[in-house]
């Protein structure tokens, strides 16, 4: 029987930031960086929690989830991107205390404009880090 995991959005983060191999802000899910015994490797999901200034927009590429759904809300600022609808992409602008649930199979790019506070949380689910398909434009 898995325990419970109580953690702290910031400190959490802090320690991602040592990990290295894309760990930034991931909290937790299926990561093989987890231990099994760790109660933060969960298969069901994946939490990431993400700052503006981790990324450089110009280099955010598109994506799309195979079979996982995922979940983007903002906590402060604004993000701005695209997400793909009956083939056409559809401009979408996010602001503090928005969220946008994403069906697998869609092609989208949240970030290629971001205000620099920007906090964003990211789930998707189940947590399957092979799941992202990156699309090259």
């Amino acid at each position: 029987m898995a325990n419970y995991y109580k953690g702290n959005l910031q400190q959490d983060y802090n320690l991602s930031k040592n990990e290295g191999n894309g760990a930034l802000g991931w909290l937790f899910g299926n990561f093989s960086r987890f231990k099994d015994s760790d109660d933060r490797k969960i298969p069901a999901m994946e939490l990431k929690y993400w700052k503006a200034s981790d990324s450089n927009n110009s280099s955010h590429p598109a994506k799309f989830q195979k079979e996982c759904w995922g979940f983007t809300m903002v906590l402060k600022g604004e993000i701005s991107g695209f997400i793909e609808k009956n083939g056409e992409k559809e401009e979408t602008k996010l602001s503090q205390n928005d969220f946008v649930i994403i069906p697998p199979q869609t092609i989208n790019n949240l970030v290629l404009k971001t205000s620099v506070d920007a906090e964003i949380l990211t789930i998707k689910t189940p947590s399957d880090p092979s799941d992202n398909i990156k699309i090259k434009e």
